[in-house]
């Protein structure tokens, strides 16, 4: 058994979705799926050379609608850092020999979920100050919905 994770693992693709922001004509699901068919690419290997897939939403369901067989999951989710421990999980995996190649998605709500929870908590605390917001395409259009939906 190693001693040491230290060159036991590498990161070798990365990638997001096609697009960035709202994307209301495809699920949280679909849009995990197509990162993952971007990192694939990226990196250079198809999916039968994944046998690991650690994710925050179902690994199991990821596997089966890219249809891979994994040998080795993880579904930590532990908040924004769960990818952090996804990343120290497949080294471990792949160090002790459980799995070769692991993919690791990384997508769900808490990236825009609390922002509804910040406005809310400015407002009760009688925050009155301008806030910029800085974010991806989409990002404006989505905080108007927001507020339309918190002034119901």
């Amino acid at each position: 058994m190693p001693t040491s994770l230290r060159y036991a693992a590498a990161v070798i693709g990365a990638a997001e979705t096609d697009q960035i922001g709202v994307v209301p004509d495809k699920s949280a699901l679909m849009l995990n799926i197509e990162s993952a068919l971007n990192a694939m690419a990226d990196a250079g290997i198809t999916k039968d050379e994944i046998d690991g897939i650690a994710s925050t939403m179902s690994p199991t369901l990821l596997a089966h609608y890219l249809g891979i067989v994994p040998r080795w999951v993880d579904g930590t989710s532990v908040g924004g850092t769960s990818y952090l421990l996804h990343v120290r999980h497949a080294a471990a995996a792949i160090a002790l020999g459980l799995c070769n190649t692991v993919l690791i998605t990384h997508m769900h709500s808490d990236h825009t979920i609390d922002l509804g929870h910040f406005l809310i908590t400015r407002w009760i605390l009688f925050n009155e100050q301008p806030l910029t917001l800085v974010g991806p395409p989409g990002l404006r259009e989505y905080v108007d919905n927001l507020l339309r939906l918190l002034v119901k």
